[in-house]
């Protein structure tokens, strides 16, 4: 008999890989969804949402070399997907995640959590020191979800208007 450990990871190998070119139509939705979320929390800092210019910049990210995408499948269909790249620091290697985006619908119900897992994972075979990630200030879910999952401020950034 199989342990639950052994069932979760089954589960979550069938789940959770790496993202494609083929893949690009399923993505773009929630890469866009993710884009609008930061858009309306701070449309200072980012420009307005233009489908074309955001299916460029998916296209750039998914075949660069810097950059990996996870995405995670339920029912054939894609429902969140993180951003990351292995950074070299001073002599040994982070893992930076860009983005991770669990669209609306499927939010808390663990699958943040299964991506971090997945994450960790990685960066254990990798060898990385420690996982990195930002998040903006009024993303208070997924500050709370990090929190949660043992992250903790390794600086702030503040900011003032003029």
């Amino acid at each position: 008999m199989l342990s639950s450990a052994l069932i979760v990871e089954k589960n979550v190998s069938n789940m959770i890989r790496e993202a494609n070119m083929n893949d690009l139509d399923k993505l773009f939705p929630i890469f866009k969804e993710g884009f609008i979320y930061h858009y309306e929390g701070r449309k200072d800092v980012f420009q307005e949402p233009n489908d074309l210019i955001l299916r460029d910049e998916l296209i750039d990210h998914l075949s660069s070399m810097d950059y990996h995408y996870l995405i995670i499948i339920k029912d054939d269909e894609i429902i969140g997907y993180a951003k990351y790249k292995i950074k070299e620091r001073n002599k040994y290697k982070v893992l930076f995640i860009n983005e991770l985006i669990i669209t609306e619908t499927m939010r808390h119900k663990g699958y943040g959590k299964m991506m971090m897992d997945y994450l960790t994972d990685i960066g254990k075979k990798l060898k990385v020191r420690r996982i990195e990630l930002e998040c903006w200030s009024f993303n208070t879910n997924a500050y709370e979800m990090y929190e949660h999952l043992g992250f903790k401020p390794q600086r702030v950034v503040l900011e003032q208007d003029l």
